[in-house]
């Protein structure tokens, strides 16, 4: 699919979809959006406007952020009925729902 703004109408065109926007009435009342008309010959084009960019400013990469090892949740039996009696704190945790 191309753009709604492809290409301008050619004045045949153009005189055609006045003729056809006058026979119609419209369901409500809108602004009428402007007509494009297309030039009869390459030369008459307007040159496309020159699109310059800002340079960027160069800056030192962000350092990596500190990565602190945390305590892992125990994994043996005793440990894991120590948590569950409250004789040992849990000090770590695991996503198991993988967010």
């Amino acid at each position: 699919m191309g753009s709604r703004r492809g290409r301008g109408l050619s004045p045949e065109e153009a005189a055609l979809w006045r003729r056809v926007q006058a026979s119609v009435r419209p369901l409500r009342p809108v602004e009428a959006a402007p007509l494009v008309v297309r030039p009869e010959s390459p030369l008459e084009t307007p040159a496309a406007p020159v699109i310059r960019k800002k340079p960027k400013k160069e800056t030192a990469p962000a350092p990596a952020p500190v990565r602190v090892a945390r305590p892992v949740a125990p994994a043996d039996r005793s440990a894991e009925r120590k948590v569950r009696r409250g004789q040992l704190d849990v000090i770590g945790s695991l996503d198991l729902h993988g967010h």
